[in-house]
């Protein structure tokens, strides 16, 4: 976990975050979060469905579980890509949404 907060660190906040930046904040966030589920922090993925697509200031990064019997158990971290600001984090156990518009309610 060091190396996540070490590249963190180097987060130009500025300009925009990337898809890459924007992983890294997810992950700050999960370990500074009470979350304690067994969740795969070191391999995040941005989620490019269409129903992502439709929020284009959003970057939707999702974890999945640790556990071999939680294979549906996902963490959906949402990044405001001018801000790098964490909009919500939610357990969306593996679902497929139509669309986010919920998260922005």
């Amino acid at each position: 976990m060091a190396g996540i907060l070490k590249n963190h660190q180097r987060i130009h906040y500025a300009d925009g975050v990337s898809e890459e930046e924007a992983k890294l904040i997810a992950q700050k966030f999960m370990i500074d979060s009470i979350y304690t589920g067994p969740m795969d922090l070191y391999h995040p993925v941005v989620d490019q469905s269409p129903a992502a697509q439709e929020y284009r200031n959003f970057w939707f990064v999702i974890f999945s579980s640790l556990s071999k019997g939680d294979k549906a158990l996902r963490q959906l971290v949402v990044i405001d890509k001018r801000t790098g600001g964490v909009i919500r984090s939610v357990d969306v156990a593996g679902r497929v949404y139509e669309n986010f518009d919920w998260i922005f309610q």
